[in-house]
């Protein structure tokens, strides 16, 4: 009788071992899963017929397709996040009067960001550069970056590749790049595509105010895809560049002429309210490399309206 017992008993503890090995297998293996499944975030700007933003959308207002399949929205926020900011400034060509303006502007705006948001700046003309977390004055610039040897970045695609970068490891799920420049490259190392593969990586928005060498300061977004053309005499490649990163980050705002650091402040205003009003989506992807994204307002929401994201994206290989 014992010995029945003893053999039930062990019968018993074997099922169970076997039950519960089986059971961590599955855990295992579904968490797993969830690790190496990337979640892709996606921030989106929704504005009504006369430019305002729409506000108060639920995740059920939204409906989203990754290269054509639609695909369940996993993460939804509307709340007014913090932002981080990377701002590159073309110093050539600049007068004395545009730089003051145009540092007087960026300090007054850097100075009103809120809690947890955080800058920094890249200032660089054909010496150099200088590469800080405050907005310096107009002599302090022009005495690092008129002496000494040349130090990189010193051209636009490679300032911009460089911000990029390093906007890419800040901890803000919202990230705006704010670019102030003539438009035009100067011999840079980094090349159209690989900015182009830098702003698919990660979710970025991108805006550029043009200084024109003609004191007609013009602003434009370099992110907004059926936006006004730029309307300055630049190269076929500047205008190309200016296209291709239109159609890739997904950042919008209206258009404006600035003359003064009071317009060129409510131009960086402007884009800072942008910034924090956006939708974040979060999805996991289709298997694949490249991705091609399209987001619309189910039909009680959607008349009258207009969506601005990111069109495309790209999920590197796993090594």
């Amino acid at each position: 009788m014992i010995k029945h017992y003893n053999s039930y008993r062990f019968a018993v503890l074997l099922v169970f071992a076997f039950l519960f090995s089986s059971v961590q297998g599955v855990l295992a293996q579904d968490d797993e899963i969830k690790v190496n499944t990337e979640v892709v975030n996606v921030s989106v700007s929704v504005f009504d017929r006369k430019g305002n933003a729409v506000v108060g959308l639920t995740r059920e207002d939204f409906e989203l397709l990754d290269n054509g399949k639609k695909t369940p929205i996993e993460f939804f926020s509307s709340v007014d996040a913090p932002v981080s900011y990377g701002i590159v400034y073309d110093l050539h060509p600049s007068t004395t009067e545009q730089t003051k303006s145009v540092l007087r502007s960026l300090d007054a705006f850097t100075k009103s960001l809120g809690k947890n948001e955080d800058f920094f700046l890249t200032v660089f003309n054909e010496y150099g550069s200088l590469n800080i977390n405050f907005v310096p004055n107009e002599e302090q610039i022009r005495r690092h970056l008129s002496y000494g040897e040349r130090n990189e970045p010193n051209s636009l695609y490679d300032a911009v590749f460089f911000a990029g970068e390093k906007l890419k490891s800040r901890n803000n799920q919202k990230r705006t790049l704010i670019i102030i420049s003539d438009g035009k490259d100067h011999q840079s190392h980094h090349s159209l595509s690989e900015l182009e593969r830098l702003v698919e990586s990660f979710s970025v928005q991108i805006y550029a105010v043009i200084l024109d060498t003609r004191d007609k300061w013009n602003y434009d977004e370099l992110s907004m895809e059926n936006g006004r053309r730029l309307p300055i005499d630049e190269s076929e490649l500047d205008k190309a560049a200016i296209k291709a990163l239109s159609a890739s980050s997904g950042g919008s705002a209206s258009s404006s002429p600035a003359k003064n650091t009071i317009d060129l402040y409510k131009i960086f205003d402007r884009i800072s309210v942008d910034t924090r009003q956006r939708y974040s989506i979060g999805f996991y992807p289709s298997e694949g490399e490249s991705h091609k994204l399209k987001i619309n307002l189910r039909s009680r929401k959607k008349k009258g309206t207009k969506l601005h994201y990111r069109k495309d994206f790209k999920i590197a290989p796993k090594p």
